[in-house]
């Protein structure tokens, strides 16, 4: 006995499915699934029966035509484009190129702020040290332990020699 399932959700899930059953594409537990669905549903099983009669039509329609020239290598073309190693229309070389230069030029990136990072660091050093001894030599001459005056140039002369 047939009951009439009104969930329209479902079955509309099943209708999707129903042409993936036709061609054996399901796995089993989506098989039986679709099969005990259609055991209680008839708006499905109606739905089964005119898309097998249309799948039986388009058979015998085309059984004796022959394809068009040229359709073989379309679809392998087509086949080639959508193999794996081909994302977005890009072979996937294409893909390692751009990762390889974005690696690069992140790295240059982080190279750069550490070298900057480095300079500054340099520069910081340079003007404490510069500042420590300009304040160092003017305690120095301004004669915390040296004398008012300092040595003649004369003697300054004689005492570090003519180089």
């Amino acid at each position: 006995m047939n009951v009439l399932s009104f969930d329209s959700k479902h079955c509309e899930r099943i209708r999707g499915q129903l042409d993936a059953y036709l061609s054996n594409e399901l796995l089993v537990e989506t098989t039986s699934e679709v099969l005990k669905h259609l055991e209680t549903c008839v708006a499905c099983s109606r739905e089964l029966d005119s898309r097998m009669r249309v799948r039986e039509a388009l058979r015998r329609a085309a059984s004796g035509q022959l394809p068009p020239e040229g359709l073989r290598e379309a679809i392998h073309e087509r086949l080639r484009g959508a193999q794996f190693g081909n994302f977005g229309g890009f072979r996937a070389t294409s893909w390692a190129l751009a990762i390889a230069a974005l690696a690069l030029v992140i790295f240059a990136g982080v190279a750069s702020q550490q070298s900057l990072g480095v300079r500054r660091g340099r520069q910081l050093v340079s003007s404490v040290l510069a500042l420590g001894v300009s304040d160092h030599l003017r305690c120095a001459i301004e004669g915390h332990n040296y004398p008012a005056l300092a040595n003649p140039p004369d003697q300054l002369r004689a005492k570090l020699g003519r180089d």
